[in-house]
């Protein structure tokens, strides 16, 4: 997230903190717990992977939109320690 300017983090962290943005991480997180569950039903080995490397990406954008919306906090911290 270097490369983005400061405009654009908080264009960004105003989305995700909005009511659109906050359903939408909601619906990743629904499927990322659908995906989980169908991984422990099924019966192969295979299946059980995949289902779980699709939900690893869901985590994955998850945690890239927690710290989007938690980056100013963080710095104001880091800001107040010095």
């Amino acid at each position: 997230m270097d490369n983005w300017s400061k405009e654009e983090m908080a264009e960004l962290r105003k989305f995700w903190k909005g009511d659109i943005g906050k359903k939408y991480i909601k619906r990743m997180e629904d499927t990322k717990k659908q995906l989980l569950q169908a991984a422990m039903g099924t019966p192969t080995r295979d299946d059980v992977v995949r289902y779980v490397a699709i939900a690893n990406g869901f985590d994955s954008v998850l945690q890239d939109i927690e710290a989007v919306v938690n980056l100013e906090k963080e710095k104001e911290g880091a800001a107040k320690k010095k």
